[in-house]
C-alpha cells in the first residue's frame, strides 16, 4: 500500500472488487497510503489507519459514499488533495492537531459534515478544500491558519457559526464564502481583535462577536436531514470534469458558476 494509483494506468490490487469492501484494517507500521488507494470503494463504511500513518495520498478515499467512520491518525502532516473527495455519508471527522495544511478540495462535497474544528497548528487551507459541504453549520478555525484559499467554504450555505482564532484578520478572497449569506453568520473572534476583524474586508460582513461568547459544537444531526441536504446536489460528469447541478445554475467543484 505504499505504492501509488493513479487509475488510469495504475490501479490498487484491489480495485475489481472496490464494490466489495465494506470495512478495512490497516496494520500497524505503515507510513504511507497512496494515491487513489481506496477510491471508489462505495461500500465501505468504516476504516482503521494506525498512527504510524503519516501521509495519506490525493484522492485516496475519493467517492467512498458509504464511509461514515474514520479516525485520522495522530501523526498525520498533511491532509492531502481531493483525499476525501464526495464522501457523502461522513457526518464527523476529527483533523488531529499534527495536521498543518488541508489540500484542493480536500474535503469537497462532504454534505454530510454538520461540524468542522481545524486545528491550532494547521495554517493552510488551500483552494476548495470544503467546498459543497452543504450541511456545515459549525466551524472554527485554528490561529495559525494565515492562509485561507479561494472558494476553501463555497456553498457551505447553511454555516451559522464560525470561531476564527487569528488576532490578525486572515487577508481572504470574496468567493472564499461563496453562496454564504454572510450577514446571517455569526464570527467569534477574540476580544481583543474585534474592531480588526469589524475593520477588514469579507470579515466585516459577518455578525462579530467576542470569542468568549462562542457556542460549543452542535450534535450531529439525523441521516435523514443530511441525505435531505444530499439531494439538493446532482453530479454530472463532462468530458471528464465534474460539474454541480443547483436548480438552474452550473458551478465547477471549486464553487465557481460555469456561464
Amino acid at each position: 500500500m505504499d505504492n501509488s494509483y493513479d487509475c488510469s494506468l495504475v490501479y490498487a490490487p484491489w480495485f475489481n472488487d472496490a464494490s466489495k469492501v465494506y470495512q478495512t484494517i490497516i496494520e500497524d507500521g505503515l507510513t504511507t497510503i497512496g494515491n487513489y488507494a481506496f477510491a471508489w470503494c462505495e461500500k465501505m463504511v468504516s476504516i482503521s489507519i494506525p498512527n504510524s500513518v503519516t501521509d495519506i495520498g490525493e484522492h485516496a478515499f475519493h467517492e467512498c459514499d458509504q464511509l461514515s467512520s474514520i479516525v485520522l491518525p495522530d501523526n498525520l502532516e498533511t491532509i492531502n488533495d481531493y483525499t476525501f473527495v464526495w464522501c457523502d455519508h461522513m457526518p464527523k471527522i476529527d483533523i488531529p492537531e499534527s495536521v498543518e495544511s488541508i489540500g484542493i478540495g480536500a474535503f469537497t462535497g462532504c454534505t454530510a459534515l454538520n461540524t468542522i474544528i481545524i486545528p491550532q497548528g494547521t495554517s493552510y487551507i488551500d483552494l476548495s478544500a470544503f467546498s459543497w459541504c452543504s450541511n456545515l453549520k459549525y466551524l472554527s478555525i485554528g490561529e495559525n491558519a494565515t492562509n485561507i484559499g479561494t472558494y476553501a467554504f463555497a456553498w457551505c450555505e447553511n454555516l451559522k457559526t464560525i470561531l476564527n482564532y487569528a488576532p490578525i484578520p486572515q487577508i481572504i478572497a470574496e468567493d472564499v464564502f461563496q453562496g454564504l449569506k454572510r450577514s446571517s453568520c455569526t464570527l467569534y473572534v477574540p476580544s481583543g481583535s474585534i474592531d480588526l476583524y469589524k475593520n477588514s474586508k469579507i470579515w466585516e460582513d459577518f455578525i462579530i462577536r467576542d470569542m468568549a461568547d462562542a457556542p460549543e459544537p452542535n450534535p450531529t444531526e439525523s441521516f435523514d436531514l443530511l441525505l435531505a441536504e444530499k439531494n439538493k446536489i446532482r453530479k454530472v460528469l463532462v468530458n471528464g470534469q465534474v460539474y454541480i447541478l443547483r436548480g438552474d445554475k452550473i458551478y465547477n467543484i471549486s464553487g465557481a458558476e460555469v456561464k
